[in-house]
């Protein structure tokens, strides 16, 4: 399942909810980030085992910001929006998921890379050391992302830390 669009309207959700004035608590919107990241290292290693946790994550937003809108709007705007988040979800499981496919110059035949951006779960130096420490190529792109390369079984076990030290955070 695609969970791009579901992850969209429970963003627009939170949106909606702090225009009209009201409080969406600091976890649920952690949680929302969370499930990005998770869905970020998913698309670059579908072979991850995070799917259920992305699920999690925004099974709890979602019940958290449903539980708000409720309580704040009244039941006929929660329900609404949880029309718009189960034609999300239809849409998520009718649709291919969305490969990013590009073509990185200076990168040797045969390595494989994947581009990191940096984000309140894992900062640049942790990205670095982790990166050193399984003999990867750097290369930074910008304040928040840098792209790492090499030999393709070292990029995997790269994304497999990496997946591990967000679960633990």
């Amino acid at each position: 399942m695609d969970y791009e669009y579901l992850w969209k309207e429970l963003e627009a959700l939170v949106i909606e909810l702090r225009s009209k004035g009201k409080d969406v608590p600091k976890d649920v919107v952690e949680d929302l980030k969370a499930a990005r990241t998770l869905m970020t290292i998913q698309r670059v290693d579908p072979s991850s085992p995070v799917g259920a946790d992305v699920e999690d994550y925004l099974r709890m937003t979602e019940a958290a910001l449903m539980s708000s809108a409720e309580y704040h709007f009244g039941k006929e705007y929660a329900d609404q929006w949880l029309r718009r988040l189960e034609e999300a979800k239809e849409k998520g499981l009718r649709e291919a998921p969305k490969r990013q496919v590009g073509f990185v110059t200076g990168i040797p035949k045969g390595d494989d890379w994947v581009r990191i951006k940096v984000t309140e779960l894992m900062d640049m130096k942790e990205l670095d050391s982790m990166a050193q420490g399984l003999g990867l190529s750097k290369r930074v792109e910008a304040e928040d992302a840098m792209l790492l390369y090499g030999r393709p079984e070292k990029v995997k076990a790269f994304m497999k830390e990496l997946t591990e030290r967000v679960k633990r955070k």
